[in-house]
């Protein structure tokens, strides 16, 4: 129980910043660092002294999607968000260092409209989102010869995807399996045409070129990742924020 006079802004409040709507005072007390434990577990992970570190800043939203760290040259490669620049959509792929905290544009052309992404073999698979005149696309980018990314899958049984957004990989002994989300944010946001698939979890064997869907029944689906045992697939269900711009808590916000 909170007390009456409590306010949350459900777009910008963390449970942390729960105030009192008279007093402004937070409601919990005594959280310590940039972490909340609503499950023990979690305290786990995390050491007592566990921060959080910005490796790097610009004015404008350079950092957004994918996150993909290569040990060998360990260093992050992300994604920006949607650029405009004279009524023009375009993505920058970035890599920062983390010894050095550089950070380094990347030019791929074949992903035109990049979003979320993972490590897979020696490079990324890339989600390419697409544009009016080009299709929704995975391509795998090799990290020591970005330049001749690869497009791996870039239809649905002869029907383009509507904007793919994130992926990633279940390994296992018996050959790999590439799942990914494609909500409709492509048509949303203005840069790709009407959808010509239901939103969607698909799964991809790069080894027999196989396509699946795995899911339906979605609004946005977003964000997925699979247990430490490759038993159970997390899809994050992100209506709330439609492509448009307009927030409505009462969508889906759902894992």
């Amino acid at each position: 129980m909170l007390p009456e006079r409590f306010t949350r802004n459900a777009f910008s409040d963390s449970f942390v910043s729960t105030s009192d709507r008279a007093t402004g005072k937070a409601l919990i007390d005594g959280v310590q660092g940039p972490f909340l434990a609503v499950h023990k577990f979690f305290e786990t992970i995390f050491r007592p002294d566990a921060s959080v570190k910005v490796l790097a800043k610009k004015d404008y939203p350079f950092a957004h999607e994918a996150g993909v760290y290569s040990s060998r040259e360990n260093e992050v490669w992300f994604t920006s968000n949607l650029l405009r620049k004279d009524g023009k959509a375009r993505v920058e792929i970035s890599r920062v260092s983390l010894g050095t905290g550089n950070v380094e544009i990347v030019e791929v052309d074949r992903v035109r409209l990049g979003n979320g992404g993972c490590k897979y073999r020696d490079g990324i698979i890339f989600c390419d989102q697409g544009t009016v005149q080009t299709p929704s696309q995975l391509v795998y980018c090799d990290l020591n010869d970005p330049a001749n990314a690869r497009p791996i899958l870039n239809n649905f049984n002869g029907r383009q995807f509507n904007s793919l957004n994130d992926v990633v990989v279940l390994e296992h002994s018996s050959g790999d399996l590439i799942c990914f989300t494609d909500p409709p944010y492509g048509k949303e946001q203005g840069f790709r045409p009407a959808c010509q698939l239901p939103p969607a979890v698909y799964a991809f064997d790069p080894t027999e070129g196989h396509v699946r869907m795995l899911a339906d029944g979605f609004h946005h689906p977003n964000g997925i990742a699979f247990s430490p045992d490759g038993m159970t697939c997390y899809v994050t269900d992100t209506s709330h924020i439609h492509g448009s711009g307009i927030l409505d808590p009462s969508l889906q916000s759902t894992m």
